[in-house]
């Protein structure tokens, strides 16, 4: 997979789920306690960024979240 790192993607203004606020993608992930969020579009991954101590190799439990994954697999 090819890699090609679009850092205009922190400055995307999001709403905070508690407070409704709009705030920029890097603020976002850090305030809701983001441990790892990569964006894909083909086969280039366009954006990525870890948290918490994690990284791109690291195994990560992500629970109930695996079903967004499954449902889409058809």
């Amino acid at each position: 997979m090819n890699k090609s790192i679009d850092r205009g993607i922190d400055e995307v203004k999001v709403k905070h789920p508690e407070s409704g606020a709009m705030i920029d993608m890097a603020s976002f992930l850090k305030q809701t306690y983001t441990d790892a969020f990569v964006v894909i579009q083909g086969d280039e991954i366009v954006y990525e960024k870890f948290f918490n101590g994690m990284y791109a190799n690291q195994p990560h439990q992500m629970m109930s979240v695996t079903k967004s994954f499954g449902a889409c697999s058809g």
